[in-house]
């Protein structure tokens, strides 16, 4: 690898035993949990013994990317290969609501699936249903952002936060609580007003406004400022997005969630020292966690070509740097979902985007070195299968990942199968009732 690749990764690959330390225990910390099981027949009756086989079957940590490419693909073939190889590693999946391809026309959306085509935005009907048939967690992206506004919006700021609402409603109408998560506001900080002209015009406190509205219309659903390029500047509670979500909770307005975008791109290149720094992206994190705050990792593309490292190279930068990121992003204990954005080559909707090859399948769906780097990370290395003995008298508790379960109970009067939630945020203690009873 040449010297850009080295030097790049070198904050990543030092020897630093505190950071090691604290990424392995915090995991083990705030990744796992125990599950306390008690078993009793329907009869009331202990079940004296028993043998449980534990299996994990999804995480409760979201493991993402977006779905940008459902049903885009020439073939029938190659939309079945994109579907599995996604559900193959992920358990969440961003949706598209960009205003400007939603909404092309004025009150004609494209909610169904049999809606006029446009490139990377699948209709939200088919991304629901994708979602449904693979047991994947929707996200909405994004409700209001500066770019993609539709050019046939009112000009005047009062009347176009008008509109704005109405679209809110007509989503969370359609959408009818199906999707949990929401970037509510994207990007605020970037907005640029005084130096481009086709930026919309807001009113003052907009912002307020939009978190405000969102909380009407989806008030059961995580509210999410999603930022671009701010949040990994780092001056303590001045810092700039620090500030900016202070201020919103100050004005009362209920922000669960930041997401934080990770793109590796050109211009992006002087920040490389601190993009791949542990200890400043652990100082960030910890910041933002102040502030109550659920931490996305929300957009991720890190180089996968040649050209910035040498022949052959690129593919290897791209898996050493994905599995050193997501250890570090997964043991934090304030994260809860980390999305990879374009999964496939040759798929963005930008020459900009595409030079940077920063998918992880190959455009003829082979996986790359960092997908398979994912999988065997989120499938096996975190995952949980184990047997106990369960007695009666006995202390009878199970360690592992927060997730779902699938239980099999042997006992003297049959097998039996349940299903159990293993969470960071209950109890886990699991009262299960079998069949029978003493004879």
């Amino acid at each position: 690898m040449n010297e850009f690749g080295k030097n790049t990764l070198t904050g990543l690959l030092a020897d630093d035993p505190e950071m090691e330390f604290r990424i392995k225990t915090n995991t083990e910390l705030y990744r796992k949990g125990f599950g306390d099981i008690k078993l009793k027949y329907s009869d009331g009756s202990p079940v004296t013994k028993a043998e449980i086989r534990i299996n994990q079957t999804e995480h409760e940590f979201q493991f993402g990317a977006n779905a940008f490419m459902l049903g885009e693909f020439p073939t029938e073939e190659e939309n079945r290969q994109y579907e599995e190889l996604f559900a193959g590693v992920f358990n969440t999946a961003v949706l598209p609501f960009y205003w400007k391809d939603l909404e092309p026309v004025d009150g004609q959306v494209r909610f169904r699936k049999n809606s006029p085509k446009i490139y990377r935005r699948p209709a939200p009907e088919t991304g629901l249903e994708f979602c449904e048939k693979y047991n994947l967690t929707p996200k909405g992206h994004p409700l209001c952002w500066h770019d993609y506004w539709p050019d046939w919006v009112d000009k005047d700021p009062r009347k176009a936060m008008g509109r704005l609402e109405r679209r809110f409603q007509e989503i969370a109408e359609f959408t009818a609580k199906r999707i949990p998560i929401w970037d509510v506001m994207n990007e605020a900080q970037t907005r640029d007003f005084l130096c481009k002209t086709h930026m919309p015009r807001f009113p003052r406190n907009y912002i307020e406004e939009i978190f405000q509205m969102a909380e009407r219309y989806f008030p059961e659903a995580t509210l999410c400022y999603n930022d671009d390029c701010r949040w990994w500047c780092h001056q303590a509670e001045y810092s700039p997005v620090y500030l900016l979500v202070e201020k919103l909770k100050r004005s009362h307005c209920r922000v669960d969630a930041l997401g934080m975008q990770f793109h590796m791109f050109e211009h992006h290149f002087p920040e490389l020292p601190r993009f791949f720094s542990p200890r400043h992206l652990y100082g960030c994190f910890d910041l933002y966690a102040e502030l109550n705050l659920r931490l996305i990792i929300s957009e991720i593309s890190i180089l996968g070509n040649d050209l910035y490292f040498g022949k052959g190279e690129g593919e290897v930068f791209q898996d050493i740097a994905t599995e050193k990121l997501y250890r570090l992003w997964f043991s934090h204990p304030a994260m809860s979902s980390i999305v990879w954005w374009n999964i496939v080559n040759n798929t963005s909707c930008s020459c900009f985007e595409e030079k940077f090859e920063a998918g992880i399948i190959k455009r003829d769906f082979t996986p790359r070195r960092a997908y398979n780097t994912l999988k065997r990370l989120i499938k096996e290395e975190w995952h949980t299968a184990l047997n106990i003995v369960y007695e009666q008298e006995k202390i009878n508790k199970f360690h592992g990942f927060y997730g779902d379960y699938d239980l099999e109970i042997r006992t003297d009067k049959g097998c039996f199968n349940r299903k159990i939630k293993l969470s960071r945020d209950s109890y886990n203690i699991f009262e299960i009732t079998l069949e029978g009873g003493q004879k």
